[in-house]
């Protein structure tokens, strides 16, 4: 089986396309900064609660991060309409 070849780059994470979409779209580079930083954070606090065997924290910081990530979407969406 032979990987598939792409010419545009793939990003596995959710954070960055939704920061890319709010570039793209003209939202206010202080509030894509803040809310990159909260993904960035909860993120890093999703793994310490993983390890530290804290499933409700760990769930809590998961959607922190999805929030911020919906924010950034939402922001786009609304300056593009």
């Amino acid at each position: 089986i032979k990987p598939l070849k792409t010419q545009v780059p793939v990003f596995a994470e959710p954070g960055a396309w939704a920061d890319k979409l709010a570039q793209l779209a003209g939202v206010d580079p202080t509030m894509i900064t803040k809310l990159a930083l909260g993904f960035v954070v909860a993120r890093i606090l999703h793994g310490a609660f993983y390890v530290g065997d804290a499933p409700r924290l760990r769930s809590l910081s998961w959607l922190v991060g999805m929030l911020c990530v919906l924010a950034l979407i939402v922001m786009a969406a609304l300056k593009v309409v």
